[in-house]
């Protein structure tokens, strides 16, 4: 059965159609990549997804049930969201940021459990970034920050997370070390829904990608079936190339007679 259901999706903002008749699943362990232009209607279907906007027409589905009959919660326990940019006006440790993930099982009043403290010290060290636990969470690097906000989900005790283009604004280091994290996750059983402007990304390391253009969903299934020089012309009015490198990965390079011509 699968985790998260969109069933007949619809949502426009006045007489603009944002998604029509979306109707996908996702199961428990997949790694998710929605691609798309800007106006595809991928940050509107990830704020249905989590419960944050109430599609016009359709519901969606959470373990067999509707969202709309699960308290927000309990829903934000099991379904998690990890924003593209965060920032906060406090300088609260990378320890303390994770730890808000606890709160949906808490009151604000409730002092940390033991058992609270065993789910922050888990998914730190998920993570790789139990070093980082006394800084502030300002000082550290975007990279590291992506990090901690995916720790936070974890401690939240989420199986399920949703992610607005989490490695945009990230040097290419870190967008690599954080899919490789998304890739464990997916492997240890996690579910990992997220939007991307990155074709690489979802080759390399997605098990699934869904176009989206205009609303509508224009294909669905595996990365190096989906994305092809056709589908991405569609999507992005664009010639590309989808190649194959020496070392076996696919990668996209333009159809342009002025590349590599500029110094």
């Amino acid at each position: 059965m699968a985790v998260l259901q969109a069933r007949d999706v619809h949502h426009a903002y006045g007489s603009h159609v944002v998604l029509e008749a979306i109707a996908l699943e996702f199961e428990k362990g997949q790694l998710v990549s929605l691609l798309g232009p800007n106006g595809s209607g991928k940050t509107t279907f990830l704020k249905i997804l989590l419960g944050l906007l109430e599609p016009q027409g359709g519901d969606v589905i959470f373990e067999g049930r509707s969202i709309k009959h699960i308290p927000p919660r309990r829903y934000a326990r099991d379904v998690a969201y990890v924003p593209q940019i965060h920032r906060t006006a406090f300088p609260y440790s990378v320890e303390d940021v994770v730890a808000m993930g606890r709160l949906p099982h808490h009151s604000p009043w409730h002092r940390r459990s033991p058992a609270d403290s065993e789910h922050i010290e888990e998914s730190l060290a998920r993570m790789g970034i139990e070093h980082l636990r006394r800084r502030a969470y300002t000082e550290i690097s975007g990279g590291e920050r992506q990090l901690t906000l995916i720790a936070r989900a974890l401690a939240q005790g989420a199986h399920t997370l949703i992610m607005d283009e989490p490695a945009s604004a990230l040097d290419f280091g870190h967008q690599i070390r954080l899919l490789e994290q998304l890739a464990r996750l997916s492997d240890e059983g996690f579910t990992c829904i997220k939007s991307t402007h990155a074709p690489e990304h979802a080759l390399w390391f997605s098990g699934r990608v869904v176009l989206l253009k205009d609303g509508r969903v224009i294909g669905d299934g595996i990365p190096s079936d989906q994305l092809s020089a056709e589908n991405l012309h569609r999507l992005y009015q664009v010639r590309v190339q989808v190649a194959r490198t020496d070392g076996g990965f696919l990668a996209c390079v333009p159809s342009s007679r002025h590349l590599g011509e500029r110094s």
